[in-house]
């Protein structure tokens, strides 16, 4: 087993879900940010769990979800 001692950092950001696949702009994400919990939990599924491109989160599923607002946790430096 090894241990990691570097600094890690919880973001928390809020946003609305698309209207299909395709990005949905978040100023401050960056590439390798890790969805780690996302509420309402149900729609986990519906976007990347780790971030691709910065300052976009991929919403994957092709559903609308433009009428639910969602509260994403991220880590970043892992």
């Amino acid at each position: 087993m090894t241990v990691s001692m570097s600094t890690a950092t919880i973001l928390k950001t809020e946003f609305p879900g698309g209207t299909g696949v395709g990005p949905i702009y978040i100023d401050g994400l960056q590439v390798g940010d890790v969805i780690v919990a996302l509420v309402p939990d149900s729609f986990m599924n519906w976007f990347e769990q780790v971030v691709s491109v910065d300052g976009q989160l991929q919403q994957t599923l092709d559903h609308d979800g433009s009428s639910v607002t969602f509260t994403a946790y991220l880590i970043r430096g892992v």
